[in-house]
């Protein structure tokens, strides 16, 4: 006699801290937000904290910069206006708010999703295709596409008051935190930055970040003097340095650094892949507006591997179609 094999299911409540570890690692008010295809699709390439970035990110806008001439690049000109339909020759008009004017046959937009989501009814002309509306969550039933939050906090002083080597501290709330310092909950740990021995970062993540941004910098960095000295059980030096983020208040970002698509996207718009957020709007078989940043790539959106990747790509869609109609 052959028996049915037996299956126990439990169902054990969550840790407390697990969720809260996600939210800061990802930058989700809620880890429940995100479609479990989207989050399934992400390949992890390790963690390389320390040498991964020996010279900073410097090192690399000097090394993507390093071949274009002088000149060609135009700092500080927010963009105000793109007339994508613009002729028979179906080239784009780019306009900028100091009055500047481009007209180009192809424009490769890299802007945040939350930028997009937020301008694109007033800062494209004529409206976008619809069918990318619909991968912004633009005109659609339910958010599709979504920029999360996760700010830094900084705090620096003239030598490290915890010693010379590397601060690694997480944290478990036991207790409850009210009124203007709930915001504190958001943190998980601190560390010391990179290549910077005596100063220390943490994240701030979803809405917590949000109420961190609503307050004044005093205020914030006292709360984390004060907060560090509670969880250390000893009195902290007042530090010489200290910087906030505040990427939702940020007009051209609303948000930072991971976007997601949400359980409805991955359910319709956005089932197999990001391909929505890449498709080129075309005029005449010629792709006149393209698409870049982390949010349109598929298996590494939120990461600057995957934002560079995404450029290329683009790139080299352009220089197939000029091939291709050179003739």
């Amino acid at each position: 006699m052959t028996l049915a094999p037996s299956i126990l299911m439990l169902k054990l409540p969550l840790p407390p801290c697990l969720p809260q570890w996600v939210n800061k690692d990802t930058g989700l008010d809620d880890w429940m937000h995100q479609s479990a295809r989207d989050a399934d699709r992400f390949t992890d390439w390790g963690f390389d904290q320390w040498d991964q970035w020996r010279r900073g990110y410097d090192a690399l806008v000097h090394h993507l910069t390093e071949a274009i001439p002088d000149g060609k690049i135009r700092m500080f000109s927010p963009v105000c206006k793109i007339f994508w339909d613009q002729d028979e020759d179906a080239r784009v008009l780019v306009v900028t708010q100091d009055g500047a004017s481009y007209l180009a046959d192809h424009v490769i937009v890299t802007a945040s999703v939350g930028h997009l989501k937020d301008r694109q009814a007033s800062l494209f002309e004529p409206a976008l295709p619809q069918k990318y509306r619909e991968a912004l969550a633009v005109r659609h039933r339910s958010c599709v596409t979504e920029l999360g939050l996760a700010d830094k906090v900084q705090l620096g002083w003239e030598s490290p008051w915890w010693g010379h080597t590397n601060f690694s501290l997480n944290i478990i709330f036991t207790n409850n935190i009210l009124g203007e310092r709930s915001w504190l909950k958001g943190i998980m740990e601190f560390l010391t930055v990179h290549n910077q021995g005596s100063m220390l970062q943490a994240f701030v993540p979803g809405e917590y970040a949000k109420k961190m941004e609503n307050l004044g910098e005093k205020r914030v960095k006292q709360h984390l003097v004060s907060f560090l000295s509670d969880v250390m059980g000893q009195r902290i030096p007042e530090p010489t340095f200290f910087r906030r983020t505040q990427w939702q208040k940020n007009v051209w970002m609303r948000g930072s650094y991971n976007s997601y698509v949400t359980v409805e996207g991955g359910n319709t718009v956005m089932r197999n892949s990001r391909q929505p957020l890449a498709q080129s709007v075309e005029k005449f078989g010629k792709p006149v507006l393209l698409w870049a940043g982390e949010h349109t790539h598929t298996t590494r959106y939120g990461t600057v591997d995957g934002a560079m990747d995404t450029g290329e790509r683009e790139a080299k869609k352009i220089i197939a179609y000029r091939k291709a109609t050179r003739g």
